[in-house]
């Protein structure tokens, strides 16, 4: 699901990278976090819009079951 930014912080120094642009996701940037790959995305890069966003970062919070995942893991994992 959406984590917030900067609580994947880690040994792995691409682990904060965007798997799209491969740029530094900031801790104030807003990204999402795939629960399968655990790579970040921008929510630009991933063509994710704010009102999206802000509902996944809702979600969350209260929904233990709910999961996001990034356009390549969606393809191949996606229709299990």
């Amino acid at each position: 699901m959406t984590t917030p930014v900067g609580q994947s912080a880690g040994p792995c120094p691409d682990e904060n990278e965007c798997s799209v642009c491969n740029k530094e996701v900031g801790n104030k940037e807003k990204a999402l976090n795939c629960d399968i790959c655990n790579r970040w995305i921008h929510i630009e890069c991933g063509k994710v819009n704010q009102s999206t966003y802000s509902t996944l970062k809702k979600l969350n919070t209260s929904c233990q079951g709910m999961k996001w995942l990034c356009e390549k893991c969606e393809k191949c994992f996606g229709k299990i």
